[in-house]
């Protein structure tokens, strides 16, 4: 017979000298049929389809409740939290969703969860027409974050169906917020009146789109330190919407993202704004009535993806960049490496006087460090934009001052004696330290098409601000001025 057994299944073992027993190597079979069957039954628990439910009605719910059922639902979504928190790891087979009826009016935060095998749902109900029916109402919370969920560095949570309004204080007021870590995904959500709709910060992985949509917040969509995933999705009637946000989508503090199929609309500031060394790729997205379509700074950059277009329809700029942010291509070979450093869209309507006047002028308009200009391949760029009307002679001049508004340079000046639309393009290329070639472009509505080339001297070992002036033969011809952008090229 066997003297020995195995550590785990204590199955018979024999050394050299025994003898083996029929019974023996029944017994054997016997325990390893059973453990398989074991392993049978507790990875049949791990489908996505054996779901357990909680329910928690915010109007009619009652925390004395168990939850186990819409008519037994709890009230507060803490003690649906507390449940989870009581129920072991090792029970927590299968997928987990907390079930949300009514109405809500705090703010919850998550936090000290279980590991759970699948995602995390928490769910809201739906009305007829597919939009959210569950509420967060933050008028009169404490917290103004609807759900916060934090600190969750392994857990994996889907958000669907919730609608949050009013969760702010002109701060830091979030309908959703999950930071420090996890996987986030969002789907028909929707936040109104929010300092932050939706917001996923500080190493967190994201998705969110699919009709999610932020209304009249401060930033609809932010993602911030580290945090990487995207926002919206593959088709444009499925994508995120953000309307009248100050900025619609915030990517900052070297988060990394995609921007897809997304319709935003009336952003007094930006429709897309990236800075702070963070990359966004932005395809295909459709946007309106913005301040800027996509304004980077701070070294960050975008990818405007030239396949599946971006549309900009009646922004003041469509895209610009600032400091030491740029646009990249999906080539290199078509990179540019240009930089806009200022750019004035004020209208401005010159009439009614023959006097030479400023019409742009100042740091919005952008500043030439001094010493830029370190080699022949690095040059200045200006485009000016406007309508003229009436007859006479028109004379536009590009100026270049020192910080202190002196030392006076023109750097190209032109005259216009038809009417209509015009747009001038000029070109400073450098010839050294205190002269430069300026060749300017001048397109127009009336028919003609004229280049200009001419040096000027100028110390460009200083500071250098820019100002644009017209002067009038006849004080009853008008300009329009429609804007003034000013780019550093190499």
């Amino acid at each position: 017979m066997a003297s020995n057994q195995t550590p785990n299944l204590n199955l018979h073992s024999w050394e050299p000298t025994d003898y083996a027993k029929r019974e023996e190597f029944n017994d054997n079979f016997d325990t390893i049929d059973s453990t398989v069957g074991l392993l049978k039954k507790v990875t049949s628990k791990y489908d996505t389809a054996a779901t357990h439910q909680i329910f928690v009605n915010g109007t009619s719910g009652n925390d004395a409740n168990d939850g186990t059922t819409a008519a037994k639902a709890y009230k507060s979504i803490n003690k649906a939290i507390e449940q989870l928190r009581n129920t072991a790891e090792t029970s927590m087979d299968g997928s987990w969703e907390i079930v949300l009826n009514g109405a809500f009016a705090s703010g919850y935060k998550l936090h000290s969860l279980p590991r759970f095998r699948y995602p995390l749902k928490i769910t809201g109900q739906v009305n007829a027409d597919g939009t959210p029916a569950t509420v967060f109402d933050g008028t009169n919370a404490t917290s103004k974050i609807g759900i916060w969920i934090e600190p969750c560095p392994d857990l994996r949570i889907e958000v669907r169906n919730i609608y949050f309004k009013n969760y702010k204080n002109n701060f830091n007021g979030y309908g959703l917020l999950m930071k420090s870590g996890g996987y986030l995904i969002v789907e028909n959500c929707r936040a109104d009146n929010c300092d932050i709709g939706f917001a996923a910060i500080r190493n967190v992985s994201f998705s969110i789109g699919k009709k999610t949509k932020a209304t009249n917040c401060t930033i609809g969509f932010r993602a911030q330190y580290g945090a990487m995933g995207t926002f919206g999705e593959s088709v444009l009637a499925d994508g995120l919407v953000a309307t009248n946000c100050v900025q619609g989508v915030d990517v900052t503090r070297g988060s990394v993202v995609h921007i897809d199929y997304c319709t935003i609309s009336g952003s007094n500031y930006a429709g897309i704004s990236v800075d702070q060394n963070s990359r966004a790729h932005v395809k295909g997205n459709r946007i309106d009535n913005c301040d800027h379509g996509v304004r980077t700074e701070g070294g960050a950059e975008w990818l405007n993806n030239p396949d599946e277009r971006n549309v900009f329809t009646n922004c003041s700029v469509n895209y610009a960049h600032y400091g030491n942010s740029r646009e990249t291509r999906l080539y290199s070979q078509s990179a540019n490496n240009e930089f806009r450093i200022g750019a004035s869209t004020t209208y401005f309507k010159h009439t009614g006087t023959t006097d030479n006047t400023v019409i742009y002028f100042g740091s919005a308009l952008g500043k030439l460090p001094d010493n830029f200009f370190l080699n022949k391949a690095q040059r200045l760029r200006f485009i000016v934009n406007g309508i003229i009307t009436g007859g006479g002679t028109k004379a536009i001049s590009i100026r270049s001052t020192d910080p202190n508004s002196t030392d006076t340079t023109i750097l190209h000046s032109f005259t216009e004696t038809g009417a209509g639309a015009f747009q001038v393009e000029c070109f400073v290329y450098p010839i050294d330290k205190t002269k430069v070639r300026v060749v300017l472009r001048s397109l127009n509505h009336f028919g003609t098409a004229r280049v200009y080339s001419k040096e000027t001297s100028i110390d460009l070992t200083r500071e250098r601000l820019f100002r644009l002036y017209c002067q009038l033969s006849d004080p009853n011809t008008t300009v329009e001025f429609t804007s003034f952008e000013t780019f550093l090229m190499g």
